[in-house]
Order: structure tokens, then sequence, then C-alpha cells
């Protein structure tokens, strides 16, 4: 419906926003309990959530509608974790144990087939916008997530009109299931800015400490010319009898 919707070039779903921490679980490559990490990052997604944002797919294909519940397991990676387990192969077509760690489940949810990979994505700043190391990423449909393992869904749309394409999120939400709560609706604008914000509050209050020393440090200077000053009253008087100018004194001074 809301691709249907005039105006509207892009929408799906997720199960986290982009620059928020999604689920860090484990990954084994079928047929090598070796080749393992315990702590990758898990995504869920819909068809037309990489062509929503923009994300190319590198090799493949991306994550389409035609993944749903119940039938084939694939898996769309990231392009760090495809070079780091297939440097010199394309890693079309390889299978994998999501949520898996040296080939054991790390629930009991995560009991389920290995899952074919079908496509490579970029690397991509997922967690926040100052991230600075590409992190091993995987997303899987959002019809085929492990049962517990997601709640509620996000909805990303990209629409020419942000009004029009929160009006049509409402309603596509609403008919739904009239039982849902009225959606909170952000831009991408607000959700990078809500990224930003630990980052910010930090450099205002670094800017605050940073000032106070500043004016801490200007009263210490100035208590110690004074007491120098108020030492020195005579020899100044004496400098300035024999014909010292002010210049030169204050110049002493505040050598």
């Amino acid at each position: 419906m809301l691709r249907a919707t005039p105006g509207i070039s892009g929408a799906g779903s997720a199960s986290t926003l982009p620059l928020q921490r999604g689920w860090n679980l484990g990954m084994t490559v079928d047929g090598n309990n070796d080749l393992t990490e315990g702590g990758l990052e898990w995504r869920a997604a819909s068809g037309g959530y990489f062509q929503t944002f923009g994300i190319p797919v590198l090799q493949g294909r991306g994550l389409s509608d035609i993944d749903v519940h119940g039938g084939h397991p694939v898996v769309v990676v990231s392009q760090s974790l495809a070079k780091r387990y297939w440097p010199n192969e394309s890693p079309i077509g390889k299978l994998i144990w999501v949520g898996r760690f040296k080939g054991k489940p790390m629930a009991p949810i995560f009991d389920e087939p290995a899952r074919e990979m079908v496509g490579v994505v970029p690397d991509l700043k997922d967690m926040s916008l100052d991230q600075l190391r590409p992190r091993h990423t995987v997303w899987i449909p959002v019809t085929q997530v492990p049962r517990g393992l997601v709640h509620l869904p996000v909805f990303v749309v990209h629409a020419a009109d942000a009004a029009a394409g929160a009006r049509a999120l409402r309603q596509a939400i609403a008919e739904a299931d009239p039982r849902m709560p009225p959606p909170d609706i952000a831009s991408m604008r607000d959700v990078a800015a809500a990224s930003l914000a630990p980052r910010r509050f930090s450099l205002v209050l670094m800017s605050v400490f940073a000032a106070l020393a500043l004016t801490l440090t200007s009263v210490g200077i100035y208590g110690v010319v004074q007491y120098s000053v108020e030492r020195r009253v005579q020899e100044i008087g004496v400098r300035m009898a024999l014909g010292a100018r002010s210049r030169e004194v204050v110049t002493l001074i505040v050598a």
C-alpha cells in the first residue's frame, strides 16, 4: 500500500532504526566450526529496505518480498564480513549459521537451518555517524526472524513530502491493525541528531569545564601579579623617580 501511494518512492521495515544498535549474535560458517565469531551485528529488514535508503547491492541481490516465512532461509551480509571469510571467492550461495557460535546455538530459538547468502552490501555506519571501524553485519528477512526475537518493527518511508508520508504511514498501520497505537514518526535528520546527542553533550560539558579552568587560571595569574607588584612598590617608585616611563614599568612587571 505504501509503495503505491503517490509521492512515496520507497518503503520497507526493519527490526532496528539506522544509527541504533541491533542485536549482537554469533555466526558460524557451515562446514567449519572454527570459522566463527560471537558478536556480529544482526538486523532484520524487508524487501525494499535497501532501495529506500539507497544502499547498493554489490553482489547478488537484496532482500525481497519473495523471502517469506517458511521459505528458503536467506541472508545478506556486509562487505567486510564477506572479505573476512571468502577473500578470494564470491560468498553468494555459501551457507552460514546465524545465532551459533562454534556451531552451537546461542539460544534454543537459533536452532534453525543454515542460511544461504544471496547478497553483499557495503559496510555502513549503522551504529553512529562517528563510527570508525565497520562491523560485520548480517540482514535477514523480517518474515524469517526467529519467533520471540523481534517485537514491533520499524517502518521506513522515503517520500517527497514528509507530511504526506507520515499521513500515509499512519493510515496504513491503522488499516492493518486498528488496535495499534499511533506510531512515533521521526525524520532521518532527527534520528541522526539523536545519535549524536551523547557526543554533543560531552562536547558542551568539556567546553564548560574548559571555560571554568580558564577563569580560575586567570584569577590565579591576576593574584600572583598583584602580589608581585605590591612587594615591588618601592622599587617601581625608585625607577620612575630615575626617569623610567610607565610603559617600561608595565613591561617589566608583565615579563
